[in-house]
């Protein structure tokens, strides 16, 4: 299931494989890592797709993994603290699979297809694959279509951008064990569980790297790039509305935030009570001037977006 560890990999885009050791022929035939956010500092999904095969024959069955070791572009953030922790164990995983966790606590999933070898119908097993996140670790559940044979493979996450993930045979396959062929993950947007880098590098683009240790000795690794789009750096937020004079019977506030990062949400508050939350870059919402006592009065709005935080205020005066 190496490329599973993929799905941490923050930074990836489409894949450009540097050289590969022993001087063989990249084995790593396709590879997409992407973020769903390009702008720095943000919360983000992932999507990836990997296919590996033998570079010396395209039919052929292609050399199985043992270890995967992902570095995270400098600065990408993985933090399971983030969100709930699953803590079953394996043997409860592997009896009761994702209900032994929280729901809570899965971050993603997928599909994994091996290649045992074996001729015939059987010689490819496909699996669907449960992400969930646990202290310093993302937990593999992977559940074989068929018979249902579950496999548990824990990645370790150190350093806050680095992932190494051991990869066991896959029971039933022959003793160099099943190879993965192609992969599906997809990792869902959680609030500060991956964050990007906090800058865009010199080039535009953030680089990992992925090291493959194949059951055979030889060891691969490989460079990925996606891009990094720097924040309009125009950010505004606007109220009007507001008469200059005392207001009686009604008062309708218009707000129009302008950013180019991705709006979280939008309050309106009087005095500090929340009347309105929207996801809005530009709405008008009535103040209840009636219920109001008579004097003077502050009107707030507040604009989360993906790189921070706006605020406005104003006075009016109820009659």
């Amino acid at each position: 299931m190496h490329r599973a560890i993929t799905i941490v990999a923050v930074g990836f885009a489409l894949a450009a494989p540097v050289a590969a050791a022993q001087n063989e022929p990249p084995r790593l035939v396709n590879y997409v890592d992407r973020f769903s956010s390009e702008l720095p500092g943000t919360s983000t999904a992932r999507h990836t797709e990997t296919d590996l095969g033998d570079p010396t024959d395209p039919e052929a069955k292609p050399k199985a993994v043992s270890h995967v070791h992902v570095e995270l572009a400098p600065g990408t953030v993985v933090d399971t603290a983030a969100v709930p922790r699953c803590e079953a164990s394996d043997p409860e995983l592997m009896a009761a699979g994702a209900e032994a966790c929280p729901a809570d606590s899965r971050v993603g999933q997928g599909v994994f297809d091996f290649d045992t070898g074996f001729p015939g119908e059987n010689r490819h097993l496909v699996s669907d694959v449960a992400l969930f996140n646990a202290k310093d670790e993302l937990v593999f559940l992977a559940t074989q279509r068929g018979p249902g044979t579950r496999v548990v493979v824990r990645g370790q996450l150190s350093n806050g951008n680095e992932l190494d993930v051991e990869v066991p045979p896959i029971p039933g396959t022959p003793p160099d064990g099943a190879a993965d062929t192609a992969e599906v993950l997809d990792v869902v947007e959680r609030p500060g569980y991956i964050t990007t880098p906090r800058t865009c590098p010199a080039g535009g683009e953030w680089t990992n790297r992925v090291t493959y240790t194949f059951r055979d000795g030889v060891v691969q690794s490989f460079s990925t790039t996606t891009p990094c789009r720097r924040p309009e750096a125009t950010q505004r937020l606007s109220v009007s509305g507001l008469p200059k004079g005392c207001v009686r019977k009604r008062l309708r506030a218009r707000v129009n935030v302008v950013s180019a990062a991705t709006l979280r949400s939008v309050d309106l508050r009087v005095d500090g009570r929340r009347l309105k939350r929207v996801r809005q870059y530009r709405f008008a919402a009535d103040v209840p001037v009636r219920s109001l006592r008579r004097g003077r009065h502050r009107l707030t709005v507040v604009a989360r977006t993906e790189t921070g935080t706006m605020k406005r205020s104003a006075r009016f005066r109820r009659c």
